[in-house]
């Protein structure tokens, strides 16, 4: 089997067309009814294969590249649930703005578990990935595919 030593991949922003606050649950986040859409726009990450070790760089050096980086994270899970040997550096070219509501620091996370997982030749399944994912954040499984999420969101919050 032939082995890429690197893939790259665009990691879609998002926009929240509905969002309404519910309540809020005792771990302190908040329980909302949303409906979301990926944009046209966003990121781009190149993850290369490297023979041990995960690291990471970006073009924005307001973005931290280090364990606070919830792609970073996302790889050292998928790292970790699958037992790999093998490292990979990651490179994220960041066009979403920080900060500003659009997922970004989710859709990189979705995007490298997916990069990865095809990088590294694991075969996770995607019912492993959604759980990586949904153990990180609430947005990340969003990115997996957009499109049958945003309709089954839509409808399940217009069928109330």
């Amino acid at each position: 089997m032939t082995t890429q030593a690197e893939l790259t991949a665009s990691s879609p922003a998002k926009i929240n067309l509905y969002l309404r606050i519910t309540g809020k649950r005792p771990d302190g986040y908040h329980d909302l009814e949303t409906v979301m859409m990926p944009l046209d726009f966003g990121d781009e990450i190149v993850c290369q294969l490297r023979s041990t070790g995960l690291s990471m760089e970006c073009d924005n050096p307001a973005l931290p590249t280090d364990d606070r980086n919830l792609a970073l994270r996302a790889a050292r899970k998928l790292a970790e649930r699958c037992g790999v040997k093998q490292g990979a550096h990651i490179i994220l070219r960041k066009r979403t703005p920080l900060a500003a509501g659009l997922g970004g620091g989710s859709s990189n996370a979705a995007v490298v578990l997916s990069t990865l997982n095809a990088l590294w030749q694991l075969g996770a399944a995607p019912a492993t990935l959604h759980e990586l994912a949904a153990d990180m954040g609430s947005d990340i499984n969003f990115f997996w595919p957009a499109a049958q999420r945003f309709v089954a969101v839509a409808v399940n919050m217009w069928n109330r």
